[in-house]
């Protein structure tokens, strides 16, 4: 795994962090009906290069039917 990059995280970075996680999650579980992850998990949260997290969501299920209508960025 030569892509992956190892940095030196500071507390407020891991609390933005924790908050896009939060919030990530907050909105998955405020959708009709609402989207449970079950899977929350450090592999599950992607970081972009402007340091804004991601939840993952791989249920194919989730992705074909509760999410289509939404257009996820």
């Amino acid at each position: 795994m030569d892509h992956l990059l190892t940095v030196q995280v500071d507390w407020p970075l891991k609390l933005s962090f924790a908050h896009g996680i939060v919030c990530g999650m907050k909105y998955l579980h405020s959708l009709q009906p609402p989207v449970i992850h079950s899977d929350l998990k450090t592999q599950n949260v992607l970081v972009s290069d402007e340091l804004v997290v991601k939840v993952r969501v791989m249920s194919r299920y989730l992705l074909h039917n509760a999410l289509r209508p939404w257009n996820l960025r």
